[in-house]
């Protein structure tokens, strides 16, 4: 049973000579040293500074080409024991332990079936002599929000359609399509559906690679303001 007290509410509120008052009247009656999001818009912001760096976008690559990824779907149309790659299989046996424990929440199988991806390469022009740059994975995001992911190319497994994807929401819904016939939407998220392997041998859900990269893109929001406030503050005792 959930804790009552953990429940959210989203509520309307101005911040109006420095206190938060809500749209329905009076002042927002929250405790001291909550914690709470904001939704603001952009010319509302009164520090320039703030507001390029939640306005910039960058694009880190986060795998490099050639990891292998692996894909959690239902086993009803795959008794095969073994994770198939493109270029060979792997027992079960050597991944499947390391994965369903960490399957996300609602997962009702003991035994998901596990589809081998790897991170291809970058695809070649139309007459481009040479890559420019190696594949990979990246994640697109602008301030501290996460916009997507961006992969070089996929390489699957022949059983599902040519061999290659060119997403891995594109590689989940194929793999979904050939086995979950049963399925309407073949439609999943490739951050909680798809798994990369950590160097103590652990798969873990692409979810929490996105995670870590964001809050040290928070974090450094964080300490670049506080600098500037504590610049600001040796500037203004210099003076005095």
């Amino acid at each position: 049973m959930s804790d009552p007290d953990q429940k959210k509410f989203r509520l309307r509120a101005s911040l109006v000579d420095g206190q938060l008052e809500l749209e329905s009247g009076g002042l927002a009656p929250i405790a001291d040293r909550a914690s709470f999001e904001i939704v603001v818009a952009a010319r509302d912001i009164t520090d320039p500074l703030l507001v390029d760096m939640l306005l910039t976008r960058k694009r880190i690559q986060i795998l490099p080409e050639g990891t292998r990824l692996v894909a959690a779907v239902s086993s009803r149309n795959w008794p095969e024991r073994t994770v198939v790659f493109h270029d060979g299989d792997v027992p079960y046996d050597e991944i499947g332990p390391r994965v369903h424990r960490q399957l996300s929440e609602g997962w009702t199988q003991d035994l998901p079936a596990l589809i081998g991806l790897t991170i291809g390469p970058m695809p070649r022009k139309r007459g481009q002599m040479e890559l420019l740059e190696t594949g990979g994975l990246w994640l697109k995001i602008q301030g501290a929000r996460a916009e997507g992911l961006e992969v070089s190319s996929i390489l699957m497994p022949s059983h599902f359609g040519d061999g290659q994807a060119k997403s891995l929401n594109h590689a989940l819904t194929r793999i979904s399509e050939t086995l979950e016939t049963w399925r309407i939407s073949h439609t999943y998220s490739a951050y909680q559906r798809i798994f990369y392997q950590e160097t103590n041998g652990n798969w873990y859900p692409l979810q929490w690679l996105r995670d870590d990269k964001l809050h040290k893109e928070e974090h450094e929001i964080a300490r670049t303001m506080w600098q500037k406030c504590y610049l600001e503050l040796k500037s203004g005792k210099q003076r005095d």
